[in-house]
């Protein structure tokens, strides 16, 4: 439901997308040359994205939620690793860290979005060019041209700051659901589904926890077993091994942002698996869509038979 258009140019900017200085303070003052730290990129919502937002109710919010879970192999880890995060399994920290080096925040620029204060049909993404720059309130020339500049190794460490520092806000850790199998992380799920988002702060979230491999239920017996228990010879040193843990990754979204498919889509490319996944996820589509293309055939023939 997101109008993901990112590329700017100064003779072809899309008509959904603005980019305008972030000076709000100065609405009035038109022409006017100020100093600004961030511009704020502006882009329409979609019809189907702002109905979602529409439609809603306190009680009934339009807000997917999936999870992802993952099975954390504690013997891998080298020694300084394990004293830093004794669990084994994903932090915040490591999240953020992790979606700056899959390229996140150029891939997927739209998870970086808000709803707009002042016009809610349309996203703000936040954009800082170098400190030192002086525009004008209304000069969108300029603002692509800096979007188009290539920046000095002082500002992409600046930026990378700035993401984490964006990230940050969306990803919390929170203690793992493990006390009733599957029925806490149940619960979890429908709190996030019933849960409000201020879609003006952020239009995703994410818990991530850590615990024993297969205490919350994410992770089927069979496939726990199968972790446990590798096909391989047992060999010297096995019974030291560290109990394997897993890390549980709850995300939840506004619809206005991504329907349910393609935001698990999106995030799969925090994952080595994503090639795979994302195959196996259209591989599902076409299944679905065979399926109801022959029970669409079914029903023609059966009409024709009444008549």
């Amino acid at each position: 439901a997101y109008c993901d258009a990112m590329k700017v140019d100064k003779n072809e900017i899309p008509q959904t997308t603005r980019v305008v200085p972030n000076l709000r303070f100065n609405r009035g003052e038109e022409g006017s040359s100020k100093q600004v730290g961030e511009h704020i990129i502006r882009r329409r919502m979609t019809s189907i994205g702002r109905f979602s937002m529409k439609s809603e109710t306190t009680s009934n919010p339009s807000i997917p939620t999936f999870f992802l879970a993952l099975a954390n192999n504690n013997n891998n880890s080298s020694s300084s690793s394990k004293s830093k995060n004794s669990s084994g399994g994903i932090t915040a920290s490591e999240f953020e860290s992790l979606w700056i080096q899959r390229d996140m925040h150029n891939r997927h620029p739209r998870f970086h979005s808000r709803v707009s204060k002042e016009d809610d049909r349309f996203f703000e993404q936040p954009h800082h060019p170098p400190s030192s720059s002086t525009v004008e309130t209304n000069d969108v020339e300029f603002a692509a041209k800096t979007m188009k500049t290539k920046q000095s190794k002082n500002t992409e460490e600046k930026e990378i700051l700035e993401v984490k520092a964006e990230i940050h806000n969306h990803a919390i850790e929170t203690s793992h659901p493990s006390r009733i199998y599957r029925e806490e992380l149940r619960k979890r799920i429908e709190d996030f589904l019933t849960k409000p988002l201020d879609i003006m702060d952020k239009l995703w979230e994410v818990e991530i926890s850590t615990g024993p491999l297969g205490s919350s239920g994410a992770i089927g017996h069979a496939k726990v077993n199968q972790i446990r228990h590798p096909k391989k010879q047992h060999q010297q040193g096995d019974d030291d091994k560290e109990e394997p843990t897993e890390s549980i990754l709850l995300f939840r979204a506004h619809h206005a942002l991504a329907d349910g498919v393609s935001l698990a889509a999106s995030f799969l490319d925090l994952t080595d698996e994503a090639e795979e996944m994302r195959q196996d996820i259209e591989n599902e589509i076409q299944k679905r869509k065979k399926k109801r293309k022959e029970a669409n055939k079914e029903l023609t023939m059966l009409q024709r038979w009444l008549k």
